[in-house]
């Protein structure tokens, strides 16, 4: 069994989960309503304040910060994926039969590495 490959998805799928919560993309606060009409003046108005500045000089380690929470995320992910389902507003129960598929994985792989046995017909 590739005990590494599960977890290498699962770092994978944590990192990738993790950066794009972390990058404000969907943020559910932006976005607008169905009924809300932007005219051609208002564009103008409000690409006309914007102006160039200069970058934060703790823009970086606002960015390693943030790096950091990813990573964490990422490891986290390695254990267990249902923070990160139920995240994604899944219920609980269908979240538990993707995770114990999961974790029975991790535990035979673990038991396969820690003793060396391999069991027939897996890889």
């Amino acid at each position: 069994m590739m005990l590494y490959r599960v977890m290498l998805c699962l770092f994978i799928f944590g990192f990738v989960a993790g950066g794009i919560n972390e990058s404000g993309l969907y943020s559910t606060a932006t976005v607008p309503y169905s009924n809300v009409e932007i005219t051609e003046n208002d564009v103008t108005d409000l690409t006309g304040g914007v102006g160039s500045g200069a970058v934060n000089a703790l823009f970086i380690i606002s960015a390693l910060v943030t790096f950091g929470k990813i990573l964490g995320s990422a490891f986290v992910a390695l254990l267990t994926i249902l923070p990160i389902l139920l995240a994604f507003k899944m219920p609980v129960w269908l979240a538990l039969m993707f995770q114990g598929p999961v974790w029975l994985v991790e535990i035979w792989g673990l038991y396969e590495f820690y003793t060396g046995h391999q069991t027939i017909g897996m890889d």
